[in-house]
Protein backbone atom coordinates (compact mmCIF):
# COMPACT_ATOMS: atom_id res chain seq x y z
CA UNK A 1 0.00 0.00 0.00
CA UNK A 2 3.05 2.29 0.52
CA UNK A 3 3.93 1.72 -2.98
CA UNK A 4 0.76 3.68 -4.27
CA UNK A 5 0.89 7.04 -2.16
CA UNK A 6 4.70 7.31 -3.27
CA UNK A 7 4.24 6.66 -6.61
CA UNK A 8 1.18 8.88 -7.09
CA UNK A 9 3.39 11.52 -4.54
CA UNK A 10 6.11 11.21 -7.36
CA UNK A 11 3.98 11.57 -10.46
CA UNK A 12 2.21 15.28 -8.16
CA UNK A 13 5.50 16.02 -7.79
CA UNK A 14 6.90 15.63 -11.49
CA UNK A 15 3.83 17.59 -12.83
CA UNK A 16 4.31 20.64 -9.99
CA UNK A 17 7.78 20.87 -11.11
CA UNK A 18 6.47 20.79 -14.87
CA UNK A 19 3.95 23.61 -13.76
CA UNK A 20 6.36 25.88 -12.07
CA UNK A 21 8.52 25.74 -15.22
CA UNK A 22 5.46 26.24 -17.33
CA UNK A 23 4.91 28.97 -14.82
CA UNK A 24 8.38 30.30 -15.04
CA UNK A 25 8.35 30.16 -19.15
CA UNK A 26 5.34 32.09 -19.31
CA UNK A 27 6.51 34.94 -16.92
CA UNK A 28 9.32 35.97 -19.13
CA UNK A 29 7.32 35.43 -22.23
CA UNK A 30 4.80 37.97 -20.44
CA UNK A 31 8.17 40.49 -19.84
CA UNK A 32 9.22 40.25 -23.22
CA UNK A 33 5.57 41.21 -24.50
CA UNK A 34 5.19 43.86 -22.38
CA UNK A 35 8.54 44.94 -23.33
CA UNK A 36 7.97 45.07 -27.30
CA UNK A 37 4.34 46.67 -26.51
CA UNK A 38 6.58 49.77 -24.68
CA UNK A 39 8.45 49.74 -27.40
CA UNK A 40 5.99 50.34 -30.10
CA UNK A 41 4.34 52.79 -28.10
CA UNK A 42 7.05 54.86 -27.73
CA UNK A 43 8.21 54.22 -31.82
CA UNK A 44 4.62 54.90 -32.36
CA UNK A 45 5.14 58.97 -30.97
CA UNK A 46 7.37 59.07 -34.34
CA UNK A 47 4.76 58.67 -36.85
CA UNK A 48 1.84 59.94 -35.37
CA UNK A 49 -0.27 62.76 -36.42
CA UNK A 50 0.61 66.12 -34.61
CA UNK A 51 -3.23 66.91 -33.18
CA UNK A 52 -2.30 69.96 -31.06
CA UNK A 53 -1.49 73.26 -33.09
CA UNK A 54 1.55 74.82 -32.65
CA UNK A 55 0.83 79.06 -31.46
CA UNK A 56 3.08 80.12 -33.24
CA UNK A 57 2.31 78.45 -36.79
CA UNK A 58 -0.69 79.40 -38.03
CA UNK A 59 -1.81 77.34 -40.83
CA UNK A 60 -5.08 77.12 -41.83
CA UNK A 61 -6.20 73.95 -44.48
CA UNK A 62 -8.26 74.73 -47.70
CA UNK A 63 -10.77 72.37 -48.53
CA UNK A 64 -11.34 71.84 -52.35
CA UNK A 65 -14.74 73.13 -51.77
CA UNK A 66 -13.15 76.35 -50.45
CA UNK A 67 -10.71 76.89 -53.08
CA UNK A 68 -13.65 77.21 -55.98
CA UNK A 69 -15.34 79.34 -54.20
CA UNK A 70 -12.60 81.31 -53.43
CA UNK A 71 -12.18 81.27 -57.56
CA UNK A 72 -15.82 82.09 -58.13
CA UNK A 73 -15.94 84.58 -55.54
CA UNK A 74 -12.65 86.41 -57.36
CA UNK A 75 -14.51 86.29 -60.36
CA UNK A 76 -17.62 88.76 -59.02
CA UNK A 77 -15.24 90.69 -57.95
CA UNK A 78 -13.54 91.56 -61.08
CA UNK A 79 -16.52 91.88 -62.86
CA UNK A 80 -17.85 94.41 -60.06
CA UNK A 81 -14.77 96.36 -60.01
CA UNK A 82 -15.82 96.64 -63.83
CA UNK A 83 -18.26 99.74 -62.70
CA UNK A 84 -20.73 99.77 -64.79
CA UNK A 85 -24.41 99.77 -63.37
CA UNK A 86 -24.88 96.62 -65.46
CA UNK A 87 -21.53 94.95 -63.99
CA UNK A 88 -23.09 95.87 -60.46
CA UNK A 89 -25.93 94.08 -61.38
CA UNK A 90 -25.14 91.28 -62.71
CA UNK A 91 -22.49 90.45 -59.48
CA UNK A 92 -25.20 91.23 -57.42
CA UNK A 93 -27.36 87.91 -59.11
CA UNK A 94 -24.17 85.94 -59.00
CA UNK A 95 -22.75 86.35 -55.60
CA UNK A 96 -26.63 85.90 -54.29
CA UNK A 97 -26.42 82.58 -56.62
CA UNK A 98 -23.11 81.38 -55.21
CA UNK A 99 -24.27 82.31 -51.72
CA UNK A 100 -27.55 79.72 -52.78
CA UNK A 101 -25.15 77.42 -54.11
CA UNK A 102 -23.24 76.96 -50.76
CA UNK A 103 -26.49 76.58 -48.56
CA UNK A 104 -27.70 73.72 -51.25
CA UNK A 105 -23.94 72.16 -50.82
CA UNK A 106 -25.24 72.37 -46.93
CA UNK A 107 -28.10 69.73 -48.09
CA UNK A 108 -31.10 72.77 -46.25
CA UNK A 109 -33.97 71.69 -47.80
CA UNK A 110 -36.14 74.46 -49.87
CA UNK A 111 -37.41 75.41 -52.50
CA UNK A 112 -36.03 78.85 -53.11
CA UNK A 113 -32.93 80.82 -51.10
CA UNK A 114 -35.31 82.04 -48.69
CA UNK A 115 -36.42 78.92 -47.58
CA UNK A 116 -33.07 77.43 -46.97
CA UNK A 117 -31.91 80.98 -45.12
CA UNK A 118 -34.89 80.30 -42.93
CA UNK A 119 -33.94 77.24 -42.02
CA UNK A 120 -30.36 78.76 -40.32
CA UNK A 121 -30.15 79.52 -36.86
CA UNK A 122 -29.26 83.76 -36.49
CA UNK A 123 -27.62 82.68 -33.13
CA UNK A 124 -25.10 80.44 -34.97
CA UNK A 125 -24.60 82.41 -38.20
CA UNK A 126 -24.05 86.08 -37.18
CA UNK A 127 -23.91 87.81 -40.73
CA UNK A 128 -27.62 85.88 -41.73
CA UNK A 129 -29.46 89.68 -41.07
CA UNK A 130 -27.06 90.59 -43.77
CA UNK A 131 -27.38 87.86 -46.23
CA UNK A 132 -31.00 88.42 -45.80
CA UNK A 133 -31.04 92.09 -46.67
CA UNK A 134 -28.76 91.19 -49.92
CA UNK A 135 -30.99 88.60 -51.13
CA UNK A 136 -33.12 91.26 -50.70
CA UNK A 137 -31.27 93.98 -52.69
CA UNK A 138 -31.25 91.03 -55.65
CA UNK A 139 -35.01 90.43 -55.16
CA UNK A 140 -35.36 93.89 -56.25
CA UNK A 141 -32.93 93.84 -59.23
CA UNK A 142 -34.81 91.03 -60.69
CA UNK A 143 -38.20 91.56 -60.47
CA UNK A 144 -38.81 95.18 -60.40
CA UNK A 145 -37.92 96.67 -63.61
CA UNK A 146 -35.95 99.69 -63.60
CA UNK A 147 -34.59 99.00 -60.18
CA UNK A 148 -32.21 101.33 -59.38
CA UNK A 149 -29.30 101.58 -56.74
CA UNK A 150 -26.25 103.16 -55.45
CA UNK A 151 -23.30 101.71 -56.60
CA UNK A 152 -22.62 101.77 -52.03
CA UNK A 153 -25.30 99.67 -51.88
CA UNK A 154 -24.08 96.97 -54.02
CA UNK A 155 -20.62 97.15 -52.54
CA UNK A 156 -22.34 96.46 -49.15
CA UNK A 157 -25.02 93.99 -50.84
CA UNK A 158 -21.01 92.21 -51.52
CA UNK A 159 -19.81 92.36 -48.25
CA UNK A 160 -22.49 91.29 -46.50
CA UNK A 161 -22.74 88.02 -48.89
CA UNK A 162 -19.13 87.31 -47.89
CA UNK A 163 -19.36 87.99 -44.56
CA UNK A 164 -22.10 85.03 -44.91
CA UNK A 165 -19.96 83.10 -46.97
CA UNK A 166 -16.82 83.17 -44.84
CA UNK A 167 -19.56 82.38 -41.89
CA UNK A 168 -20.74 79.15 -43.19
CA UNK A 169 -17.14 78.22 -44.32
CA UNK A 170 -17.31 78.50 -47.84
CA UNK A 171 -14.59 81.36 -48.49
Amino acid sequence: MTTIPSAFTRVMDTLWLAFSGLRVFFIIVDIFVFGVLVYAFVKSFEVRPKFHRSPFRKKRVITLRQAVFREKWKTILRKFHGGSPEAMRITIIEADALADEALKQMNLKGDTMADRLGRLNPDEIPSLNRIWRAHRLRNDIVHRAGFSFAPEEAQSALNDIEAFLKDIGAL
